[in-house]
Protein backbone atom coordinates (compact mmCIF):
# COMPACT_ATOMS: atom_id res chain seq x y z
CA UNK A 1 0.00 0.00 0.00
CA UNK A 2 2.74 3.10 0.49
CA UNK A 3 4.25 1.92 -2.71
CA UNK A 4 1.14 2.36 -4.84
CA UNK A 5 0.76 6.04 -2.24
CA UNK A 6 4.08 6.94 -3.23
CA UNK A 7 4.01 5.93 -6.79
CA UNK A 8 0.46 8.02 -7.05
CA UNK A 9 2.33 11.30 -5.26
CA UNK A 10 4.92 10.90 -8.16
CA UNK A 11 2.18 10.46 -10.90
CA UNK A 12 0.79 13.79 -9.26
CA UNK A 13 4.37 15.58 -9.43
CA UNK A 14 4.64 14.38 -13.07
CA UNK A 15 1.67 16.64 -13.85
CA UNK A 16 1.46 19.23 -11.96
CA UNK A 17 -0.42 21.81 -14.33
CA UNK A 18 -3.63 19.94 -14.41
CA UNK A 19 -6.69 21.10 -12.80
CA UNK A 20 -9.77 19.40 -11.57
CA UNK A 21 -12.95 18.55 -13.93
CA UNK A 22 -16.30 17.72 -13.56
CA UNK A 23 -16.46 14.06 -11.66
CA UNK A 24 -20.11 13.53 -11.86
CA UNK A 25 -19.26 12.24 -14.70
CA UNK A 26 -21.21 8.03 -14.96
CA UNK A 27 -18.52 5.62 -14.83
CA UNK A 28 -18.89 2.24 -14.58
CA UNK A 29 -16.45 -1.11 -15.19
CA UNK A 30 -17.61 -4.36 -17.40
CA UNK A 31 -16.68 -7.20 -18.44
CA UNK A 32 -16.19 -7.78 -22.46
CA UNK A 33 -14.46 -9.44 -24.83
CA UNK A 34 -12.31 -7.08 -26.53
CA UNK A 35 -9.35 -8.51 -28.01
CA UNK A 36 -6.07 -6.56 -29.59
CA UNK A 37 -5.27 -8.26 -32.43
CA UNK A 38 -2.18 -7.50 -32.83
CA UNK A 39 -0.95 -8.94 -29.35
CA UNK A 40 -3.47 -11.46 -29.32
CA UNK A 41 -3.66 -10.13 -25.24
CA UNK A 42 -7.06 -10.82 -23.93
CA UNK A 43 -8.51 -7.13 -22.74
CA UNK A 44 -11.72 -8.47 -20.87
CA UNK A 45 -12.42 -5.56 -18.63
CA UNK A 46 -13.78 -1.81 -19.44
CA UNK A 47 -14.01 1.27 -17.51
CA UNK A 48 -15.93 3.98 -18.95
CA UNK A 49 -16.95 7.79 -17.90
CA UNK A 50 -18.23 10.31 -20.29
CA UNK A 51 -14.54 11.18 -20.93
CA UNK A 52 -13.05 7.82 -22.27
CA UNK A 53 -13.04 4.59 -22.37
CA UNK A 54 -10.41 1.88 -21.79
CA UNK A 55 -10.40 -1.96 -22.29
CA UNK A 56 -7.65 -3.90 -19.82
CA UNK A 57 -6.93 -7.50 -18.97
CA UNK A 58 -8.55 -9.94 -16.11
CA UNK A 59 -5.26 -9.68 -14.57
CA UNK A 60 -5.27 -5.72 -13.88
CA UNK A 61 -8.19 -3.75 -11.76
CA UNK A 62 -8.94 -0.39 -10.90
CA UNK A 63 -7.36 0.99 -8.02
CA UNK A 64 -8.33 4.34 -7.99
CA UNK A 65 -11.28 6.24 -9.38
CA UNK A 66 -12.29 9.81 -9.95
CA UNK A 67 -9.81 10.87 -7.01
CA UNK A 68 -9.00 14.31 -6.41
CA UNK A 69 -5.49 14.25 -5.03
CA UNK A 70 -5.13 17.94 -4.41
CA UNK A 71 -7.14 20.99 -4.90
CA UNK A 72 -5.71 20.92 -8.30
CA UNK A 73 -5.25 17.45 -10.17
CA UNK A 74 -7.83 14.64 -9.96
CA UNK A 75 -7.14 10.84 -10.92
CA UNK A 76 -9.89 9.81 -13.60
CA UNK A 77 -8.62 6.39 -13.36
CA UNK A 78 -5.70 4.31 -12.30
CA UNK A 79 -5.39 1.02 -13.32
CA UNK A 80 -2.64 -1.56 -12.30
CA UNK A 81 -1.80 -5.15 -12.44
CA UNK A 82 -2.99 -7.70 -9.63
CA UNK A 83 -0.35 -7.74 -6.80
CA UNK A 84 0.91 -11.15 -7.28
CA UNK A 85 3.52 -10.62 -4.27
CA UNK A 86 5.25 -8.42 -2.04
CA UNK A 87 8.23 -7.65 -4.03
CA UNK A 88 7.66 -6.79 -8.07
CA UNK A 89 6.73 -3.66 -8.98
CA UNK A 90 2.84 -3.43 -10.88
CA UNK A 91 2.92 -1.71 -14.11
CA UNK A 92 0.44 0.72 -14.52
CA UNK A 93 -1.94 2.98 -16.52
CA UNK A 94 -3.10 7.02 -14.91
CA UNK A 95 -5.17 9.14 -17.29
CA UNK A 96 -5.78 12.97 -15.51
CA UNK A 97 -7.88 15.11 -17.37
CA UNK A 98 -6.93 18.46 -16.88
CA UNK A 99 -10.01 21.15 -16.10
CA UNK A 100 -8.17 23.79 -17.84
CA UNK A 101 -7.70 24.08 -21.63
CA UNK A 102 -4.12 24.63 -22.05
CA UNK A 103 -3.52 26.72 -25.36
CA UNK A 104 0.33 25.79 -24.95
CA UNK A 105 1.05 22.72 -27.36
CA UNK A 106 1.51 19.18 -25.98
CA UNK A 107 5.19 19.51 -26.82
CA UNK A 108 5.81 22.61 -24.73
CA UNK A 109 3.48 21.07 -22.03
CA UNK A 110 5.65 17.62 -22.09
CA UNK A 111 8.99 19.97 -22.31
CA UNK A 112 8.05 21.73 -18.68
CA UNK A 113 6.41 19.06 -17.41
CA UNK A 114 10.15 17.41 -17.96
CA UNK A 115 11.99 20.63 -15.96
CA UNK A 116 9.22 20.49 -13.47
CA UNK A 117 10.11 17.42 -12.92
CA UNK A 118 13.65 17.19 -12.99
CA UNK A 119 13.60 20.25 -10.28
CA UNK A 120 11.65 17.80 -8.04
CA UNK A 121 13.02 14.66 -8.41
CA UNK A 122 16.71 14.98 -8.83
CA UNK A 123 16.68 11.27 -10.42
CA UNK A 124 14.30 12.03 -12.98
CA UNK A 125 15.93 11.42 -16.46
CA UNK A 126 14.16 12.49 -19.63
CA UNK A 127 14.83 9.74 -22.40
CA UNK A 128 13.07 11.92 -25.20
CA UNK A 129 9.89 13.66 -26.35
CA UNK A 130 8.17 12.76 -29.36
CA UNK A 131 5.13 13.11 -31.47
CA UNK A 132 2.24 10.83 -30.49
CA UNK A 133 -1.36 10.21 -31.06
CA UNK A 134 -4.24 8.09 -28.95
CA UNK A 135 -7.58 7.97 -29.99
CA UNK A 136 -6.71 9.67 -33.43
CA UNK A 137 -5.57 12.76 -31.19
CA UNK A 138 -2.19 14.12 -31.65
CA UNK A 139 0.04 15.10 -29.02
CA UNK A 140 3.22 14.44 -26.99
CA UNK A 141 5.37 11.45 -25.59
CA UNK A 142 7.16 12.12 -22.57
CA UNK A 143 9.59 9.22 -22.16
CA UNK A 144 11.47 8.75 -18.56
CA UNK A 145 13.10 6.75 -15.96
CA UNK A 146 13.17 7.26 -12.33
CA UNK A 147 14.25 5.38 -9.11
CA UNK A 148 10.99 5.36 -6.67
CA UNK A 149 11.47 3.46 -3.65
CA UNK A 150 13.45 0.76 -4.83
CA UNK A 151 12.36 0.44 -8.45
CA UNK A 152 13.65 1.85 -11.81
CA UNK A 153 10.90 2.70 -13.42
CA UNK A 154 10.36 3.63 -17.11
CA UNK A 155 7.63 5.84 -18.00
CA UNK A 156 5.46 6.85 -20.99
CA UNK A 157 3.77 10.11 -20.61
CA UNK A 158 1.09 10.94 -23.64
CA UNK A 159 -0.44 14.19 -23.37
CA UNK A 160 -3.65 14.61 -25.84
CA UNK A 161 -5.65 17.63 -26.61
CA UNK A 162 -8.76 17.89 -28.08
CA UNK A 163 -9.64 20.57 -30.38
CA UNK A 164 -11.38 22.56 -27.91
CA UNK A 165 -8.04 22.03 -25.94
CA UNK A 166 -9.48 19.48 -23.20
CA UNK A 167 -6.07 17.93 -22.59
CA UNK A 168 -5.55 14.29 -21.29
CA UNK A 169 -2.73 13.44 -19.68
CA UNK A 170 -2.06 9.17 -19.52
CA UNK A 171 0.66 7.56 -18.12
CA UNK A 172 1.63 4.30 -18.67
CA UNK A 173 5.12 3.12 -16.00
CA UNK A 174 6.48 -0.21 -16.22
CA UNK A 175 9.70 -1.90 -14.17
CA UNK A 176 12.76 -0.48 -16.03
CA UNK A 177 14.42 -4.27 -16.01
CA UNK A 178 10.71 -5.90 -17.35
CA UNK A 179 9.56 -3.32 -19.65
CA UNK A 180 10.04 -5.13 -22.72
CA UNK A 181 7.68 -8.17 -21.32
CA UNK A 182 5.71 -5.33 -19.38
CA UNK A 183 4.84 -2.61 -22.43
CA UNK A 184 3.35 -5.06 -24.75
CA UNK A 185 0.30 -4.80 -22.26
CA UNK A 186 0.65 -1.46 -21.44
CA UNK A 187 0.14 -0.58 -25.39
CA UNK A 188 -2.43 -3.16 -26.13
CA UNK A 189 -4.19 -0.96 -23.29
CA UNK A 190 -3.54 2.17 -24.32
CA UNK A 191 -4.34 0.91 -28.22
CA UNK A 192 -7.70 0.42 -26.60
CA UNK A 193 -8.60 3.65 -25.17
CA UNK A 194 -11.00 5.92 -26.95
CA UNK A 195 -11.72 9.61 -26.41
CA UNK A 196 -15.45 10.84 -26.19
Amino acid sequence: MKKTVSFTSFILILWLLTCPFNSSAQNYEKKTDKKVSASSIALSKQYSNSYFSIHYPSSWQVVQDENQATAKTTIAVQIMQKRTNDVDFCPNVNIIISGRKWSESTATLASQTAINNKKVVHSFKKVRISDTKISGYRGSLLEYTCPIDGYNLRGRQYIVKKPDNTTFIITATTDNKKDTEQVKVVKSILNSIVIK
